[in-house]
């Protein structure tokens, strides 16, 4: 740095309020110790084709998420589709006998909700 810039610079932190010269003396160490911060060696070495693969795998990477979390949805409907079948399909089979019928209604009920509450208890856990 030239003398006449060290100069204006010291007029300069004199004028600034003490309230506020200690704030304006940090954050200059701190910008010339981002300026004088030695590079990565990656990052003296990353280019342009580095960059641009890397989007495009971390592009097909988003895309393949989507398409999973899709196909978990139509196979959690799929499962409940069939469960809600077999389910009437049972009550139509013993709807003729009410004490076994209660049975199974009772069982299923808590057989559901068990499973809500797993699936919510999953989901927060995800989370």
């Amino acid at each position: 740095m030239s003398e006449d810039k060290v100069k204006q610079f010291t007029e300069i932190l004199e004028n600034i309020p003490e309230d506020q010269k200690e704030f304006v003396e940090q954050s200059m160490m701190m910008a010339t110790f981002m300026q004088n911060a030695p590079e990565s060696a990656i990052s003296k070495k990353l280019t342009e084709e580095h960059i641009s693969t890397y989007l495009k795998v971390s592009g097909e990477d988003m895309r393949l998420s989507h398409k999973g979390e899709t196909q978990n949805r139509i196979l959690l409907f799929a499962i409940i589709l069939i469960m809600a079948v077999l389910f009437c399909f049972v009550v139509l089979i013993f709807r003729d006998s009410p004490d076994v019928l209660e049975k199974i209604l009772f069982t299923s009920g808590g057989v559901i909700i068990g499973a809500i509450g797993g699936f919510g208890f999953g989901k927060s856990r995800n989370q």
